[in-house]
């Protein structure tokens, strides 16, 4: 019995040591992951921790992220490296949509690369096309077909970007009833410029929407640039619900 009881504990005990390292290597690898997408690290670090996280990764490959822990299991493609990562999963490889077995979840893809250098830019990709999924209730969508987001996911985090936004920002809420105006530039955008679309949006009428419209562009709008108001306006709403405090 204490031979059985202690064979038991043995099993336990591997058992357990070899979660615990399994988990251990789950949180080094995605650290690595985090590194590797670092616009600060150096070339040829990032190459160190691309061939220590894909050793022999073939090309041309991409990547797809889903916000699911998936296991190979959910895999046809043999020769793919699944890594964890946040709340979700890497997958890079030979990858197209019918890869995956399993699409209960938005699952974003990169572009297909067919230099090895370019792995962090895969990994991006499929992240900015998950979460472009993920807004718009997509099951799957690819990097190329995001549109203007291709730009707004990877910039929103730019000194420069988010000091135009607040500046933006400051200058509408300058101007009196600001929410009204906020929320008159978002409907205006949404509904493409349309000043009747946005006016059903906002349940106010189109004229309402031209005044208030108006005393946007005078708050943002220099005298020698009034032909750009609908562009800077644009640029402003998407790059400001997009932006991350």
């Amino acid at each position: 019995m204490f031979k059985r009881e202690g064979g038991y504990f043995e099993t336990l005990i591997t058992e357990l040591s070899a979660l615990i390292e399994a988990r251990g290597n789950e949180e080094l690898n995605e650290q690595k992951l985090k590194l590797l997408m670092n616009e600060k690290l150096s070339a040829g670090s990032q190459r160190v921790l691309a061939e220590e996280l894909f050793p022999n990764l073939s090309v041309p490959f991409s990547a797809a992220y889903v916000k699911k822990k998936m296991p190979p299991a959910y895999l046809r493609a043999s020769d793919c490296f699944c890594y964890a990562y946040e709340e979700g999963s890497f997958l890079v490889g030979n990858l197209h949509p019918e890869s995956i077995r399993e699409k209960t979840q938005p699952i974003g893809f990169g572009k297909r690369h067919d230099n090895l250098d370019e792995i962090d830019l895969a990994l991006k990709e499929s992240l900015f096309a998950y979460e472009y999924a993920d807004k718009f209730k997509l099951p799957h969508v690819s990097f190329t077909d995001i549109g203007i987001f291709q730009l707004i996911y990877p910039l929103r985090d730019n000194l420069w970007v988010r000091n135009y936004c607040a500046d933006m920002k400051s200058m509408i809420e300058k101007e009196s009833s600001h929410e009204d105006l906020m929320q008159t530039a978002q409907a205006y955008v949404m509904a493409q410029g349309d000043v009747v679309k946005a006016a059903k949006l906002l349940h106010v009428h189109k004229n309402t929407v031209r005044y208030r419209l108006g005393r946007i562009k005078e708050a943002l709008t220099a005298d020698h640039e009034p032909d750009y108001f609908e562009s800077q306006l644009m640029w402003f709403v998407l790059m400001n619900e997009n932006t991350k405090d």
